[in-house]
């Protein structure tokens, strides 16, 4: 399965492949449907087009990898080894990434090149070490660089047989180890990186640790055989399994990153399979992880390429080509190895396992298993970007057991924090599908989601309740109204109670097919639905206004917005529950 979905996706990236057009701008570039332009990063895919190369011994997928080296030469690689993240915006730290995947390209299947394509790679490779040797130390954002800096200086040392490479390797992997909790998340996805937020949380993000910085130090560890570290990281990764949905998505909606949130994963990384792949040939847990993950990618493939989450392709949404050449880095790590063992997968999730609430140090979110629902509820004060991640004891995401994701928090606004590596969807219109309380004042939007003082209560119970007290800010942080939101979670339905001081209205974006048919049985009973799907009862004391369907590219998901008038000293009570057809 990986082989074959490693093949539809290069197959395509190569249709989308510039060539005979006789410029060294155009010749070689992937022309990406979506944005209209050729990625900096493209250059990534050499590595996966020549494990191809290696299984099939079909040319065209080294004449591919040969264009694909030649345009990055000419358009983003510097005099002085680095690489730009695009044709324009000169972020330099993707070097890493750009020297990790040309230097196993050259490591595992150098002897298939002629000898002075593999004398350039060699050369290009060499300067991207000495690059990041100099230059690692001045990165003081995100903690991903630094996670990820000593893969591609072992894999330097070990290509090279030079001491001193893997000397500096050693050394930032060892500085890596301090950005975790006792538990084993790892933090850093913010800046500062080591900092603290006021109630003492951190900036994390589960796509970035899962996708690129776990991987990259368990390949530093597969390479140099270190055995405390693979200790290390197999405790970490047990522990990030947590936020595994059922259907093989990571739950990063509260993410101090998760603009780039993709369901799957993140947008611009290189995909779960090379961590827990790496370390996981004898982790039944690891092989879970692993088989659901490959499959929710396979699922949200169409035309040969990764979309940006499971609504996409049904909504008319072209597919941003970063998606597939990233992550064809994972896949392409476990066809190389031979890293696939489905056989001893185990089975089961942690949070499948039982009931359970589960609050990780320092993170500042609570996960919730109970019944049929996964529940996110985030007090994480850490703020990437003002109205990024929610915070304000927001409701980020709720999973049903056979319904699937039913909410999935997004940006309180949608701005392009990475304007080269996020979608901007035709309909320039995206609103949030955070559930939310909103009080417009003048030009002002004040809402919970901005409240970075609101505090959570969980009470332990059958039904089990979450307290959210707080205000509604705006995006300043200029606090307004006084709100409580509980959420009451029976084993089969979910409640939601909200008091404000003052007139506002309440959001709450109910993630339904474009083809669902929404049934008003009355003002206060609403149904959805769906082929293939239980349908949804909405009940709530007080009349529901549904407004136009809209799509958001994070997440990748079509909701439907349900608004409800919240009055001061009245309670509005909603009632989620899904039921089979017959009743």
């Amino acid at each position: 399965m990986y082989l074959e979905l490693l093949k539809t996706w290069c197959d395509q990236l190569i249709e989308l492949q510039l060539t005979d057009y006789g410029r060294l701008e155009l010749d070689g570039g992937m022309m990406c449907p979506a944005c209209g332009t050729i990625h900096g990063r493209s250059g990534d895919a050499i590595y996966p087009l020549m494990v191809l190369y290696r299984q099939s011994r079909d040319s065209k997928y080294l004449e591919a990898a040969k264009l694909l080296f030649k345009w990055s030469k000419h358009n983003v690689i510097c005099q002085d080894g680095s690489t730009n993240n695009d044709l324009k915006h000169t972020w330099k730290g993707v070097t890493i990434f750009w020297g990790i995947q040309l230097g196993k390209a050259l490591m595992y299947h150098g002897e298939l090149l002629d000898s002075a394509t593999r004398q350039q790679w060699e050369q290009q490779f060499q300067k991207s070490v000495d690059y990041t040797i100099v230059k690692i130390a001045s990165l003081t954002s995100n903690v991903n660089y630094l996670m990820s800096a000593g893969a591609l200086l072992s894999l330097g040392g070990g290509y090279f047989n030079e001491s001193s490479y893997r000397e500096v390797a050693a050394k930032y992997v060892q500085e890596s180890q301090k950005f975790f909790t006792a538990e084993g998340l790892l933090f850093g996805e913010g800046s500062p990186k080591d900092g603290l937020t006021k109630k003492g949380f951190h900036p994390i993000d589960i796509g970035y640790n899962v996708e690129e910085s776990l991987g990259n130090l368990a390949l530093y560890a597969w390479l140099e055989k270190d055995e405390a570290l693979t200790n290390f990281l197999k405790k970490s990764l047990t522990f990030h399994a947590n936020f595994m949905l059922p259907d093989g998505a990571w739950d990063n909606s509260w993410g101090s990153r998760n603009y780039k949130w993709t369901y799957w994963g993140s947008r611009t990384t290189d995909g779960c399979q090379l961590a827990y792949g790496l370390l996981g040939k004898d982790e039944p847990l690891f092989q879970e992880v692993l088989k659901r993950n490959l499959k929710l990618l396979t699922e949200t493939t169409h035309n040969g390429l990764l979309h940006g989450g499971p609504m996409y392709a049904e909504n008319g949404i072209p597919p941003c080509v970063h998606h597939t050449f990233c992550h064809a880095k994972g896949i392409a790590t476990m066809v190389d190895f031979d890293l696939a063992q489905v056989e001893h997968a185990s089975g089961k999730l942690p949070l499948e396992e039982a009931d359970a609430i589960l609050q990780p140090m320092e993170s500042g979110v609570s996960l919730v298993k109970h019944g049929v629902w996964r529940l996110t509820v985030t007090e994480n004060d850490f703020a990437y970007r003002p109205e990024a991640s929610a915070t304000g004891g927001a409701l980020t995401l709720v999973h049903h057991e056979v319904y699937g994701p039913l909410i999935a928090g997004t940006t309180t606004t949608y701005e392009l924090i990475e304007p080269h590596n996020m979608q901007l969807p035709k309909e320039q219109n995206v609103q949030c599908q955070t559930p939310r309380i909103e009080q417009i004042l003048g030009n002002d939007c004040y809402t919970n989601l901005n409240d970075r003082t609101a505090t959570v209560e969980i009470i332990n119970q059958e039904p089990m309740e979450i307290i959210s007290s707080g205000v509604l800010c705006n995006r300043d942080g200029v606090a307004g109204a006084m709100f409580q939101q509980q959420l009451t979670v029976g084993r089969k339905n979910l409640i939601v109670s909200l008091e404000a001081s003052e007139e506002s209205r309440f959001y709450l974006p109910l993630i339904a097919s474009l083809n669902a048919e929404v049934q008003h049985v009355s003002d206060n009973e609403i149904l959805i639905k769906q082929l293939d799907k239980p349908t949804i009862r909405l009940t709530a004391n007080q009349k529901c206004q549904l407004n136009q369907h809209q799509f958001n590219p994070i997440g990748g998901f079509v909701a439907l917005p349900f608004e409800i008038s919240l009055n001061p000293a009245e309670k509005i009570t909603i009632t989620l529950e899904l039921i089979n057809e017959k009743e």
